[in-house]
This record gives structure tokens, C-alpha cells and sequence, in this order.
């Protein structure tokens, strides 16, 4: 297993594994919805390419996860994470997540956040064991809370969302 930075040309990969991963909310009581709602666009990978990183972790000579991460006001964010269901339970989301983190400290950022869907076991409660805590976005953070808005019109919000944090030391 490799974790490394994508290349562009690996965006219709990512977006693959995303709609593929999106396939295990199906079973989930309230959750079908997930199923239908689209890859992050050419343009969200574009920027998070640009202005942020993306990382894909090679298992068995093909990519089997990634994880996004763009600058939201004066943090570090968390866009998009998703592992193939098959190479799940190996600890490859978390060692993404440690590879983002490490790429924000890099970079000067002193908090990572993110958002997720509360009641599903591989979201909040996963980054919660990593160290992440639930918060609401106050008047200080403009550019979350149009994340936030931008979710719920895409059509994400039909489940309970959160938002988390992490301090980054």
C-alpha cells in the first residue's frame, strides 16, 4: 500500500471509487439518497488540485481510496474521502487522514475540519476516534458556512450532517 499525491489524469478514478463507496449508504435506513447524488465535479477536483491536495493510496497495483483536502478560511478542510468497500477495514481511511493532516501542518494550518453525516458508523463516530469533535460554525467562518449551504442545495443535508474540527499540533 502507497499513499501518494493523485495525478490529474487519475480524476475520473476518484470519482469512480466516490460513486462506488456511495453505493454502501444504500443499505443504510434513510441514507438511499446518497446513492444518487454526483461525483465531485472535474472543476471541485480542479480546485482542490490548485489550491489544496489530493491523495490516493495504491492497494494491489490499482487506486483504491483518496482523500481532497482545500483551504476554508483559516483552516485546513477535509472535501472528500472515500475507500472501495473491498480494501475497507484495513485502516486505509485513517492513514489518509494522517497524510492529510500532515500535508495541512505543512502547510501552515493550525485545524482541519470537515463535514459528514452524523449517525453513520464510518463517518462522525470514525473521525471522532481520530480526534475530531462536532462544532457549529459561528459568524466567524463565512466560508464554511457557505459550504455548509452548498451541501444542502447539492442535496446532502437530507440526513443529519455535522460539522467537525481538529486541532492540529
Amino acid at each position: 500500500m502507497l499513499i501518494r499525491p493523485a495525478l490529474p489524469q487519475e480524476t475520473q478514478i476518484m470519482q469512480a471509487i466516490e460513486l462506488d463507496t456511495a453505493k454502501s449508504y444504500a443499505a443504510l435506513p434513510g441514507y438511499g439518497f446518497s446513492v444518487v447524488l454526483p461525483a465531485r465535479s472535474d472543476e471541485e477536483h480542479d480546485f482542490a488540485r490548485d489550491h489544496g491536495a489530493r491523495f490516493v493510496v495504491d492497494v494491489d497495483g490499482a487506486v483504491g481510496g483518496f482523500i481532497m483536502v482545500i483551504p476554508l478560511g483559516h483552516a485546513s478542510h477535509i472535501f472528500e474521502a472515500a475507500v472501495l468497500a473491498e480494501y475497507q477495514g484495513r485502516g486505509i481511511g485513517k492513514q489518509l487522514v494522517t497524510v492529510a493532516e500532515t500535508y495541512a501542518r505543512e502547510q501552515g494550518y493550525k485545524e482541519m475540519t470537515l463535514t459528514t453525516y452524523r449517525d453513520v458508523p464510518w463517518n462522525a463516530p470514525f473521525y471522532a476516534r481520530l480526534g475530531y469533535e462536532a462544532f457549529v460554525p459561528d459568524g466567524d467562518r463565512p466560508q464554511m458556512r457557505g459550504l455548509i449551504a452548498d451541501e444542502v442545495e447539492q442535496g446532502f443535508a437530507v440526513a443529519p450532517r455535522v460539522a467537525m474540527r481538529k486541532v492540529l499540533i
